[in-house]
């Protein structure tokens, strides 16, 4: 089976990611498939150890994702909601056909870093990293990072109260929208916004997803508007998951642009938001190479200042102008790392001095420890 590859490469139209939380396990295939078909993007699944959360039985064990691989050809991502997740469980969800690992920054703790680097050149999966509302934004800055394919942004969820039939638990704050907001201008600032996805996850619908997508989304996760309705969990079958992605998708293209674009893809480097199709000029064409050499060591000169803004309108210019922001090593795409114990090193000259990862455009990030 040829699986897709969609994750990480962010697109004109925000995507859908569909949530198997609230899936009925008795015709789980059937559910997946009938989803597929209807044109989501990919499949978010939850992978508890019972410890992250006290209330919650494990959820989303590896029998349910060899279930899924089983019943699709699109990519599978399981985020992770576990204490501490380590090396044994990246291999098992490897060999079970995971293409996205998305791991928790507040219990990964001093580890994520290395975590990130082992999915990502050990087992050569895409990985991600999430959080629930409450943690400052500004956690996620130093994973704006080559290696990172997805920045997840879940807003709170008062699971003690019992849900209304066909809602989401989750609550949909004020500052949910202004944190993706955030999030989107920290991506674009580093010049990675064609290739890390911003998703928000937890109370979406076809009502409010058009806001988030004006705010820089890239891709919403979706489960109880995809499986769940007034009278229950949708049936397969029927016709009703179909029409409950037709809905999202009607409600994602009412973003400001009129292509479910936003902010996400072609944001405008010299202010203001919305897709080239809203009414923003295309994008140009592409400079002499020698402007293209001058634009990155000018990027260089204004990063080594003390002038935030500087680093700001030099990387508006770059992506203006769709100079590689992969052939810049920026501050943010830089990491420090130890000896990696997957990593062979020279036997004459074995190195554990931390040193700086190399940013070449067309080829694989490299990084000597």
């Amino acid at each position: 089976m040829t699986v897709s590859d969609t994750i990480g490469k962010v697109r004109q139209k925000a995507k859908i990611a569909a949530g198997l939380f609230w899936a009925d396990y008795a015709v789980l295939g059937e559910q997946v498939r009938e989803l597929e078909a209807a044109g989501v993007d990919w499949f978010h699944i939850e992978v508890r150890d019972g410890k992250y959360m006290d209330f919650g039985m494990p959820r989303g064990g590896f029998d349910i994702i060899e279930g899924v691989r089983k019943s699709t050809s699109l990519e599978i991502e399981a985020q992770l909601q576990m204490m501490r997740p380590g090396f044994d469980v990246f291999d098992q969800l490897a060999e079970l056909g995971v293409n996205l690992i998305s791991l928790p920054i507040e219990t990964t703790n001093e580890t994520l870093m290395q975590n990130i680097t082992y999915i990502k050149e050990k087992l050569e999966l895409k990985v991600g990293v999430w959080a629930w509302q409450g943690c400052p934004v500004v956690f996620f800055e130093q994973y704006i990072h080559p290696y990172v394919d997805i920045i997840e942004y879940e807003s709170r969820a008062p699971f003690w109260v019992k849900p209304k039939a066909g809602k989401s638990p989750h609550t949909i704050d004020p500052i949910v929208v202004s944190s993706v907001r955030r999030l989107h201008e920290m991506i674009v600032a580093a010049g990675m916004e064609d290739r890390i996805e911003l998703m928000e996850d937890g109370g979406l619908s076809a009502s409010n997803v058009a806001e988030f997508v004006e705010a820089g989304m890239t891709v919403g996760e979706f489960s109880s508007p995809l499986l769940k309705g007034p009278n229950g969990k949708l049936v397969p079958g029927t016709g009703e998951i179909t029409a409950a992605v037709r809905r999202l998708r009607g409600g994602r293209d009412k973003a400001r642009g009129g292509s479910g674009g936003g902010r996400g893809l072609w944001f405008n480097p010299w202010g203001g938001g919305g897709g080239w199709g809203g009414g923003l000029p295309p994008p140009p064409k592409p400079p002499p190479p020698e402007w293209c050499k001058l634009a990155r060591k000018a990027y260089v000169l204004c990063e080594n200042s003390a002038l935030p803004w500087l680093v700001t309108a030099a990387s508006r210019a770059c992506t203006h102008w769709r100079i590689a922001p992969s052939r810049i090593t920026t501050a943010s795409q830089r990491t420090r790392c130890g000896l990696l114990p997957w990593r062979k090193t020279s036997p004459t000259r074995p190195s554990r001095r931390p040193a700086r990862s190399g940013v070449t455009s067309g080829r694989r990030i490299t990084t000597s420890c």
